[in-house]
């Protein structure tokens, strides 16, 4: 036992216990040092030219984009027995001008209203069929001018349609 000493109990020590650890300590956080500081590097970002021509966009787009949502609660509607649903359940959000006042309690219970008899007088081929939906949406829009004005809704978002 040329390489180890004897402790005081007589078992075999290793000599530098202490000296060959701490090499590998070093090199264990070294390589997590490296690992995060080149994952935490960003990529650098390629920048692809538009083939396409850039398109002005026409101010009626650009409120639309402007506008500020409100969700209406949700409606539902009853279906003719030959629809093959019974129900239509439809929540609507209405875009309008930013600077636009709170709709009222009263022109929320009419744009409802008049929402479910819109609803229930349009043909159910066009409540069915799923390439029909700016179509039905154009409606609901044209409902919301003749119910608020036309400069009080933008745009009409759908974000639940269900039909049971």
């Amino acid at each position: 036992m040329a390489d180890a000493e004897k402790d005081d109990d007589g078992k075999a020590a290793k000599a530098g216990g202490l000296m060959s650890i701490l090499p590998l300590a070093v090199i264990a956080a070294a390589g997590t040092f490296g690992m995060v500081w080149f994952a935490a590097t960003p990529q650098p970002v390629q920048v692809i030219p538009c083939e396409e021509e850039v398109k002005p966009i026409d101010p009626e787009e650009m409120a639309a984009r402007a506008a500020s949502y409100v969700s209406l609660e949700p409606i539902v509607v009853s279906l003719a027995p030959d629809a093959g649903a019974d129900h239509l359940r439809i929540t609507i959000a209405l875009g309008r001008p930013p600077e636009s006042p709170e709709l009222t309690d009263v022109q929320f219970l009419r744009l409802r209203d008049r929402f479910i008899e819109r609803l229930r007088l349009t043909d159910i081929d066009l409540i069915t069929d799923p390439m029909a939906m700016p179509e039905l949406k154009a409606s609901l829009l044209d409902q919301a001018h003749s119910t608020l004005g036309d400069d009080a809704v933008y745009s009409i978002l759908v974000t639940d349609f269900l039909l049971k």
